[in-house]
């Protein structure tokens, strides 16, 4: 092994990891501002609502499409007016659940943020725990109709704090550094706590019982006491903060299959009466599922489409778009720009020359316009740079790591799925069926928003559609 070649391109992979996912605190240097600004909007209606707890959205948008970083987005943008409980509730979610498990895990998620804002060394800390104690009582007793193993509501408070990302803000700075160690604790203990159990705060704790299922209307009114136990809960963060809670909630589009995730926006009552504006992440099917085109009750679906990288007829060749490509190419140089920024000014730049225009370009194309796609197309070519031995991405490196994401796309395309891209490739757009829908679901396909909703078979299959999808274009 060429160990100082292994130790050069290891020292560049926080500059092409796919899976580095932005932080509240990589915002300013890291985030790249979107075609359309698609969290903008979002944030300026949670502000300017006469009632901000009434506003419920839901952002559909491909898997790696950008859809975390534009929902960590809306809380920085609203961080000085808001205080945002970022919930990733995928690890925790028991499969086949309902909003009901949803909301337990937002009450423990807030529950844990408001651990950072009264634990030891901040004024009245003995008020403090005594009034958690109560919330967490509350929850407990109200959980319990519908879990026999409820009792473990307060440990699950302490290892939530794995579960949520905490936004700095000027209020915390000014209540001090004791607060703030108490945030890093909170967060210590989810992490002691995952090590051990395995996820972070894993609902089946609580034993299965109803949590899996639909509420029926004669148990409303205890599904009703879960909800004003949490909502007693957001109302004390409110307090302590100064501040009202803007909950964002993500992982919901890897809690299975699209089916899972539509359960969890039915009865859709239950999260409407949680009394904080509310911002979940799903998949872009959901959004085009005949089932979900219309959602009851308060829950507004927002699409984002894949960035428009491609400018095509339906069935013709693909034309760079400029304006989707120059994203595309700023995400990875804010990536070079912050690596750079660390660099001895005395050092030469490793980055210099690493990839030509002309190649970004390429990969952007071949993405089909979703983040981490295009992140992982150039993962793929910096790992074929590093087979030939060399210190830079060549064109060459481009077409091997393209053609190894191709092939890993091929494995799972039988005719039927052939032929229904090959359909999608034609028309522009979706047809109807499970297979359409499941190719949706696992990125198979493209959603544009170029002025009307198109659809397109993901960029690096085009080629091989054609050749076996059979049927006339």
């Amino acid at each position: 092994m060429d160990l100082e070649l292994l130790r050069w391109w290891k020292r560049l992979s926080p500059v092409f990891d796919p899976w580095r996912e932005l932080g509240p605190s990589d915002m300013e240097r890291l985030y790249q501002d979107r075609p359309g600004r698609p969290s903008l909007p979002i944030a300026e209606e949670i502000f300017t609502a006469d009632d901000p707890a009434e506003v419920k959205v839901v952002l559909c948008g491909s898997r790696g499409s950008g859809k975390s970083t534009e929902l960590r987005r809306i809380g920085w943008e609203l961080r000085h007016h808001f205080v945002p409980v970022l919930l990733d509730a995928g690890p925790a979610f028991p499969r086949g659940g309902g909003p009901l498990p949803l909301v337990i895990l937002i009450g423990l998620a807030v529950l844990a943020e408001a651990r950072r804002w009264s634990g030891p060394g901040a004024d009245g800390a003995e008020h403090h725990e005594q009034a958690e104690k109560k919330l967490v009582e509350r929850l407990r007793e109200a959980v319990q109709k519908f879990a026999p193993k409820a009792d473990v509501v307060g440990e699950m408070v302490k290892a939530a704090g794995a579960l949520i990302t905490s936004y700095p803000d000027p209020k915390v700075q000014a209540v001090g550094a004791a607060v703030q160690a108490v945030g890093g604790a909170v967060a210590a203990a989810g992490r002691a706590a995952k090590d051990r159990a395995g996820s972070p705060v894993g609902l089946e704790g609580l034993g299965r019982a109803e949590l899996t299922a639909l509420i029926p209307p004669e148990r409303m009114g205890d599904a009703r006491a879960v909800v004003e136990a949490v909502n007693d809960a957001v109302e004390r963060l409110a307090k302590l903060s100064g501040r009202p809670a803007l909950l964002l909630v993500e992982g919901i589009d890897k809690m299975g299959e699209l089916a899972d995730v539509f359960r969890v926006f039915q009865q859709p009552e239950i999260l409407d009466a949680v009394r904080a504006p509310m911002v979940f992440t799903a998949p872009v099917s959901l959004r085009h599922s005949v089932q979900a085109s219309w959602m009851p009750g308060k829950l507004r679906q927002v699409i984002l489409p894949n960035v428009p990288v491609v400018r095509s007829a339906k069935g013709g060749e693909a034309r760079p778009d400029p304006e989707g490509v120059a994203f595309m190419e700023g995400v990875f140089r804010r990536r070079v720009e912050a690596f750079r920024a660390d660099l001895d000014p005395a050092e030469a730049d490793p980055l210099d020359g690493i990839v030509a225009d002309a190649d970004l370009e390429r990969l952007a194309v071949a993405s089909s316009g979703v983040v981490r796609e295009f992140l992982l197309l150039l993962w793929e070519s910096r790992k074929a740079a590093l087979a030939a031995r060399r210190r830079a991405i060549t064109p060459e490196d481009v077409t091997e790591g393209i053609r190894r994401r191709r092939i890993a796309l091929q494995y799972a395309l039988d005719d039927q799925r052939l032929a229904v891209l090959r359909r999608i490739l034609a028309r522009g757009t979706r047809p109807e069926g499970d297979v359409a829908e499941e190719l949706l679901f696992h990125n198979y396909v493209a959603c544009y928003g170029n002025g009307d909703l198109t659809f397109r078979p993901h960029e690096i299959l085009v080629d091989y559609v054609r050749r076996f999808g059979g049927g006339e274009e």
